[in-house]
């Protein structure tokens, strides 16, 4: 078997039971999902299972990795777009990705394992927005960034979650716009024209 072949295999293989445990993850919370349960529903045997997995904990994780690493190696594609207009852009991307893997990012995130996943999603948007916001408002201020974008994801995450769980509500563009519009406004604070000024006018409430 060339290496291609055994790679799509091992990829066909995974996805298999991703999907079983998602599946599953609707009905059962995940502490008591069992191997077997996502091995009939995969129909593949346990021997597939373990061969790839040590238990269930490693194939959440895998499904985690895998989500983040496809969401960080998009970074590339917005380092040549302006600071302001790269928040519409992450913001659709963002959306659009957890919206197709809705299901899975539901089972993260409702799980015991949700404070790892936005943590890192939070972390590796952190860093990336931090370059972006010292070139726009000239400033290497990262204590007090830490603190201003845990307060913006947090809103987006909160925002993002409820409609996930509900996207018939409002539709997905009104969704991305409303983001948008909260999110751009706090990361821009375009009310002034250096972030100096807007550290005097905290300084001076």
């Amino acid at each position: 078997m060339s290496k291609s072949k055994e790679y799509s295999c091992v990829k066909k293989t995974k996805k298999a039971f991703e999907l079983s445990l998602v599946s599953l993850a609707k009905d059962y919370p995940l502490n008591k999902i069992s191997v077997k349960q996502i091995c009939e529903k995969a129909e593949l045997s346990r021997n597939a299972f373990y061969f790839h997995y040590s238990d269930i904990n490693a194939l959440i994780q895998d499904i985690e990795d895998t989500m983040i690493e496809h969401i960080v190696s998009k970074f590339d594609e917005f380092r040549s777009v302006d600071f302001a207009d790269t928040v519409l852009e992450i913001i659709k991307f963002l959306t659009d990705y957890l919206c197709e893997n809705r299901d899975t990012t539901l089972m993260l995130i409702d799980s015991s394992y949700s404070t790892s996943f936005t943590k890192r999603i939070n972390k590796a948007f952190s860093d990336f927005y931090f370059e972006y916001f010292k070139l726009y408002h000239k400033t290497d201020f990262r204590g007090t960034y830490d603190f201003f974008y845990e307060f913006v994801s947090c809103g987006y995450c909160g925002m993002l979650v409820q409609w996930l769980h509900d996207p018939g509500e409002i539709s997905k563009r009104h969704f991305v716009r409303l983001s948008y519009t909260f999110v751009k406004r706090l990361m821009v604070v375009d009310d002034y024209k250096n972030f100096d000024d807007f550290k005097k006018k905290i300084e001076n409430n």
